[in-house]
């Protein structure tokens, strides 16, 4: 809150983060630039899409219900906008960043097939301070479905693991 009161290009809550009013993008416009901001809007669609599935207003005769409406989304963007791929210290910064604001869940909509300890070590930090980390199970289909899927495979108490379910509970094809 001390950001929002603030003067414009100063860190005035002293968390490293100049200006972070609406949250942070840590990957930037490319990741060979290195290049993060303050400005998290997503480019991609994706985490819009993500973010009304959690917190869309109910009853409003407008679109659909999120699961949680009504909640604070703080915004952590670590896909760059011209990449189709994220950096691991983008993640890990983006953890450390919730962990220190305040956030009780993160949604963690992306994946890989590599265990990395760093990352591990990350959400564990996060479970120790009772963070719950809701993570894609991957939407490769059932082709992958021997291949473990991270973060949503860390065998960790506060990582839950989804999937995308059709309009009748099942799983869908895709996922």
């Amino acid at each position: 809150e001390a950001e929002s009161k603030g003067l414009p290009g100063v860190d005035d809550d002293g968390n490293g983060y100049v200006d972070d009013i609406h949250g942070w993008d840590f990957a930037g416009a490319d990741k060979r630039l290195n290049d993060p901001d303050a400005d998290p809007m997503d480019t991609s669609d994706h985490g819009t899409h993500v973010a009304g599935i959690i917190g869309a207003a109910c009853n409003n005769g407008i679109g659909i219900s999120g699961a949680a409406p009504g909640i604070r989304i703080m915004p952590l963007k670590v896909l760059p906008d011209n990449s189709g791929s994220m950096a691991t210290d983008d993640i890990l910064e983006a953890y450390a960043y919730a962990k220190n604001m305040g956030a009780r869940i993160i949604n963690c909509s992306f994946g890989g097939e590599s265990f990395e300890q760093s990352e591990y070590d990350a959400l564990s930090d996060l479970k120790n301070a009772s963070i719950l980390a809701i993570c894609s199970a991957g939407n490769d289909g059932p082709y992958y479905a021997t291949t473990l899927e991270y973060p949503a495979s860390y065998d960790l108490d506060n990582v839950i693991s989804v999937a995308a379910s059709k309009s009748d509970d099942l799983l869908a094809s895709y996922s």
